[in-house]
C-alpha cells in the first residue's frame, strides 16, 4: 500500500495497516482470478498458497444454459480434503437462459493455505464463469 514510510511525517490519522478482512496489509498481494467450467464438472479457480490467507471482497457468477436443462452453477469454498466449506452463489435452471450475480462482502470471505476458490457446473448444457477479487496476507 502506499502511503509516507516515515513516521516523523506523518500528520493527522495514523495510516491504517491493515484491518483483518476489511483493509489489506501493507505487504498483501493482490488476487484477481477469472475463469470457466464449460459442461459438466469443477474447475479451481484459485489455490491458497501455504503460510497464506486469502481474503476476497467481491466474487461474480455468470451461468449459460441452452438448450433448457435441470440444472445448477455455483462458486464455492473447500478445504485441503477436497470438503466443501462454503457455497457463495448458486444459480439453479429448468428452462434456457443466463443469470449473472455479483456478491461483495465486508469483512472479507477467508480462504485458509491450501483451500480452492472453485466453479461448479451439474449439466452438459451449462457454462459457469466466475470471479473473485481480493487479497492475500500471511497466516
Amino acid at each position: 500500500m502506499s502511503g509516507e514510510a516515515n513516521e516523523v511525517l506523518w500528520r493527522g490519522v495514523r495510516p491504517v495497516s491493515g484491518i483483518r478482512g476489511v483493509w489489506p496489509a501493507r505487504d498483501a498481494v493482490r488476487v484477481n482470478e477469472r475463469d470457466e467450467q464449460v459442461g459438466a464438472g469443477t474447475t479451481i479457480l484459485y489455490t491458497v498458497p501455504a503460510n497464506k490467507i486469502l481474503f476476497f471482497r467481491t466474487a461474480i457468477l455468470t451461468c449459460f444454459v441452452n438448450p433448457a436443462a435441470v440444472c445448477a452453477g455455483y462458486i464455492g469454498v473447500r478445504n485441503d480434503l477436497d470438503v466443501n466449506q462454503y457455497h457463495i452463489g448458486i444459480q439453479r435452471f429448468v428452462v434456457a437462459g443466463q443469470l449473472q450475480g455479483g456478491f461483495n462482502f465486508c469483512p472479507a470471505l477467508e480462504a485458509a493455505a491450501d483451500w480452492d476458490v472453485f466453479i461448479f457446473s451439474s449439466n452438459a448444457n451449462l457454462t459457469a464463469d466466475g470471479a473473485i477479487h481480493g487479497w492475500l496476507e500471511d497466516a
